[in-house]
């Protein structure tokens, strides 16, 4: 790639640039975005963004079993996107030395963090976790890291910032734990840097309490990690380890129905009331000013009997949405009204997580690479 390195990655006209990136597969793409910032934020632009393949590859679907007579146990499941070559991809992460089974607890910017279970298929209380690339099948090994069951483990991951990955580990001072919400009156934050390899404990405002949490809801975005509460959003700045809330532009009585998200670059939250689904845009953290993107009412709510909203689309104006008693994930385009059928989940089990994946081929500090 001499020929984009220093000034040259600038010399050719945009138009040119977007033609050439439009006719690359979706793993060149990935490494044509590691060649300089300038060709990163034109693939970034709504325009070029329309002309290109997805970024994202798939999602890693974690559940609960419920069968009757059966202790429950988490179980994963991986889906490509049906225009992605998922053979480039290592889902199954065997490639990782690991004696005991991995779960995949958080996905970020092409990276995945992984936590190895116990006997009853749940991760313990101290466990080995993984940092993996399943593009690279590269990893780290960080052992023994001892945390309760209700606290929240988060991957930071921005190869525009840094080659090197940050752990967030929020630990929750509990009141009283329920089937899916804890409830909680504020929490103690710890990192782990993959730069220093070490962990940091951080002071954080008793002020900030945080009543009901979603420990698996939460977005790295900007530098700031997001994850939604009863009472707001609570941002972590990774770099002064400040935290602040941002205010919600409507009930919390709503919220248990929603799931925030990154697209284009953008916080976004979705939430549905009954037929209807709002899809809302964060546009000043300072403000807290949000715009509604979207109102949408499906017509169709007695056809599916019912929906809930699982993720957002990171390159495109999508949602994914679960929807009827066949147990049926959707792609839904808010923009041109399009719905279509990414894949049929699996019965007998309860939703615990969506993670989406896009795969990511240039530069990190994973200390263990292997050839591809």
């Amino acid at each position: 790639m001499e020929i984009a390195n220093g000034d040259l990655a600038r010399r050719f006209p945009d138009d040119l640039l977007i033609d050439i990136f439009s006719r690359l597969p979706a793993k060149s793409l990935s490494r044509f975005r590691c060649v300089s910032k300038a060709w990163s934020s034109l693939m970034a632009e709504p325009y070029c963004r329309s002309k290109l393949p997805p970024a994202m590859a798939g999602f890693f679907f974690l559940s609960e079993t419920r069968d009757y007579g059966v202790r429950p146990g988490i179980q994963q499941f991986y889906f490509p996107v049906p225009d992605y070559h998922s053979a480039a991809i290592d889902a199954s992460l065997r490639f990782i030395p690991s004696p005991k089974k991995l779960i995949v607890l958080s996905s970020s910017n092409g990276l995945l963090l992984c936590a190895t279970l116990n006997h009853s298929s749940y991760p313990s209380s101290s466990s080995d976790i993984y940092v993996c690339n399943p593009a690279t099948r590269s990893w780290t090994l960080i052992p023994n890291v001892a945390r309760s069951s209700h606290d929240s483990l988060i991957l930071a991951f921005d190869p525009e910032i840094s080659p090197h990955f940050t752990l967030v580990l929020v630990k929750w001072r509990t009141i009283q734990r329920w089937p899916i919400i804890v409830e909680s009156d504020g929490f103690e934050l710890e990192t782990f840097s993959s730069r220093t390899n070490t962990w940091v404990n951080s002071q954080v405002p008793r002020e900030l309490g945080c009543g009901i949490h979603f420990p698996k809801c939460h977005v790295y975005l900007n530098g700031n990690v997001h994850f939604l509460s009863y009472n707001g959003i609570v941002v972590i700045h990774l770099e002064s380890k400040v935290c602040h809330k941002i205010e919600m532009p409507f009930p919390a009585a709503t919220r248990n129905y929603g799931v925030l998200g990154m697209s284009c670059g953008s916080l976004l939250y979705a939430v549905r009331a009954k037929r209807e689904m709002q899809v809302w845009m964060l546009t000043d953290y300072e403000k807290h000013k949000w715009v509604m993107r979207k109102r949408v009412v499906f017509e169709f709510f007695n056809l599916f009997s019912r929906f809930d909203v699982f993720a957002f689309h990171p390159d495109a104006d999508i949602v994914f949405l679960k929807v009827g008693r066949r147990e049926e994930l959707v792609s839904y385009n808010w923009i041109n009204g399009r719905m279509k059928l990414v894949c049929s989940l699996r019965n007998n089990m309860s939703k615990l997580c969506l993670l989406v994946f896009s795969s990511y081929l240039g530069e990190d500090a994973l200390e263990h690479k292997n050839c591809v």
